[in-house]
């Protein structure tokens, strides 16, 4: 082998190495630009998971605040059933003494004998005015027919009147 061709064989190799050195310099530098948009949209990715995460985050704080309203919304509402309770209480009070007090006055009714039994307890006949004959058509006065329509062992009928 003579100098020429040495050096051919060197100019070759040299050129073989150049090409394969820019060829790896390209491929390398291709493969970086794939890496670094590969990066960017997982950082992309990144910044959306993240705001979804803060919008569940959101979502989730406001059905806490949403539960925590309907909690209060729940016992003000048992107050307030609580109050209309004691109001219908005072209510049905003021009525049943108000019934008392018309017991009391009405000279019709016995209330000696409707306490002794208890308000549920009060024969339906001394709640009722008699059906009797008035007393003018019986022959008697009006003192003597009331006399005779109370039964004092039974405790039905109206109360005797007596006139003042």
């Amino acid at each position: 082998m003579n100098a020429t061709q040495v050096t051919w064989i060197v100019i070759i190799v040299v050129v073989i190495l150049a090409i394969l050195g820019f060829a790896f310099y390209f491929s390398r530098r291709r493969s970086l630009a794939s890496h670094r948009t590969q990066a960017a949209e997982l950082r992309q990715a990144a910044q959306d998971d993240e705001l979804t995460a803060r919008e569940v985050d959101a979502k989730a704080a406001r059905a806490v605040a949403d539960a925590k309203q309907s909690e209060v919304d729940a016992a003000r509402s048992r107050l307030e059933a609580v109050e209309r309770q004691r109001e219908a209480d005072a209510v049905r009070s003021r009525a049943d003494d108000q019934a008392r007090q018309a017991d009391d006055v009405d000279p019709d009714i016995d209330v000696r004998s409707r306490r002794a039994l208890g308000p549920d307890d009060v024969p339906a006949a001394a709640e009722q005015p008699p059906t009797s004959a008035p007393p003018a058509a019986a022959g008697m006065s009006s003192d003597e027919s009331e006399a005779e329509r109370f039964d004092e062992t039974s405790g039905t009928g109206l109360a005797p009147h007596v006139p003042s």
